[in-house]
């Protein structure tokens, strides 16, 4: 009887031993495999978002847990959230309960129009593609920056980097693009080569986004730009490839030869 008593005993605590080295492991243990961003929008719940951050975690369970200790359902800021390898369910739960810095880089490079834009941007903030898309084809916006349309505001998108807030609503990420254009059109230098060159920061963009279309090879630029200013100033038609492309809505066009008969661009005219 004393013997099955002790084996009952060893066996209770080898089990007790068993589960306090696994849930030390599971709360202290490391739970990031590895390096992980996750974006957590304003518009989710929180389920929708611990879901995002769990399925990079090896201990859901015990993230559950922990999170409901700390009352993170409370509320978790919106933003993106780096997690680097090692981090245990404890440091990615108190992450997420005390925020993080809630800016990004904003990467604007090259995009043909202004859905492929708002796509590039969906992507970067807290905000949906078409969120995006209605404010840069918003009239009342279009015309208090002083545009008449949508692809002509389109030009303030300079390909640079920025520093924003994650949660910038897109009708402020473009008033803040507009005021990044002016200050870069205001440099004296670029003043006095718009107007040796006759032609406003809009013209000037579009022309450089024909240029950029037609090469992508630096060196052969200014000569490709310095062809299609000299036909502006004598009032040829630009016959430029890219424009056709661009009114026939299919960058992928190899052969054009035939596209200015079914499509009239106002470039080329």
């Amino acid at each position: 009887m004393k013997r099955k008593f002790f084996v009952i005993i060893v066996v209770l605590l080898l089990i007790g031993a068993v589960s306090a080295i696994w849930g030390y492991k599971m709360f202290f243990g490391e739970a990031v495999e590895e390096r992980v961003t996750v974006v957590l929008r304003s518009n989710e719940s929180y389920e929708q978002m611990t879901e995002k951050v769990k399925s990079s975690l090896l201990y859901p369970v015990a993230f559950d847990i922990y999170a409901k200790r700390i009352n993170l359902d409370r509320g978790i800021e919106a933003g993106k959230y780096t997690f680097d390898k090692g981090m245990t369910v404890i440091e990615v739960a108190r992450t997420l309960k005390f925020g993080v810095d809630n800016t990004v880089r904003l990467v604007i490079n090259n995009a043909r129009t202004p859905e492929a834009l708002a796509s590039k941007i969906a992507m970067q903030i807290d905000a949906d593609s078409a969120a995006v898309v209605s404010a840069l084809r918003d009239k009342g916006l279009i015309a208090e920056l002083g545009f008449d349309s949508a692809e002509a505001m389109f030009s303030i998108f300079l390909p640079n980097t920025y520093e924003v807030y994650s949660d910038v609503t897109p009708e402020a990420l473009v008033r803040r693009m507009k005021g990044e254009s002016d200050k870069f059109w205001s440099n004296a230098k670029r003043q006095a080569q718009l107007e040796r060159l006759g032609m406003s920061p809009y013209e000037v963009m579009t022309l450089a986004s024909i240029v950029h279309e037609e090469t992508n090879v630096k060196d052969e630029m200014p000569r490709i730009a310095g062809v299609y200013i000299n036909r502006l100033k004598l009032g040829m038609p630009l016959q430029a490839d890219p424009t056709l492309k661009y009114a026939a809505g299919d960058p992928t066009i190899r052969r054009v030869l035939d596209k200015h008969k079914e499509i009239e661009s106002p470039y080329n005219t």
